[in-house]
């Protein structure tokens, strides 16, 4: 996670958490390693709280609401997840301007629920030979998607 967040210099962030076993030794790991990297971090805040669907929606949106950060490393469980997302979308911190991270081990699935936004953790268990099939990729796949087709060379093998 922060490999990519150094790449693309998303220094500031947020960490929220559910109850579920091992989120202290997650923030602590976060804090320990933004503590000692030679790359500048902010670690805006750590949001804890209750994700269990019989937790009070008005108490999650306002905990959420304290969000100001546009990148968020999330650690919950899968159903967690679902009513996470469903209450992030609520107060505006799902869509454009807004990266979550959340770490693969923590889910236990391979599924992603509905309520999760489009990204790319969609197509990461599947072999990369089989994307560019599934996606339409190749000469004259991206027809009609807003991407122009690139010209053949004269002289050039088609292909």
């Amino acid at each position: 996670m922060f490999k990519v967040m150094e790449e693309y210099n998303w220094d500031n962030f947020a960490v929220i958490t559910s109850l579920y076993p091992g989120y202290e030794a997650y923030v602590d790991y976060i804090r320990s390693f933004t503590d000692t990297s030679y790359f500048l971090w902010d670690l805006q805040d750590v949001l804890t709280f209750d994700m269990s669907e019989g937790m009070s929606d008005i108490r999650a949106r306002r905990v959420l609401q304290q969000v100001d950060a546009q990148v968020l490393l999330v650690y919950c469980s899968h159903d967690e997840a679902r009513f996470l997302f469903r209450m992030a979308a609520d107060v505006g911190l799902v869509g454009p301007g807004y990266i979550w991270m959340l770490p693969a081990w923590r889910w236990g699935t391979r599924t992603c629920p509905r309520q999760l936004p489009r990204g790319p953790h969609q197509h990461h268990h599947r072999p990369l030979e089989a994307q560019p099939e599934e996606e339409g990729a190749g000469r004259g796949g991206h027809r009609g998607q807003g991407r122009a087709e690139l010209p053949q060379v004269p002289g050039a093998p088609p292909g």
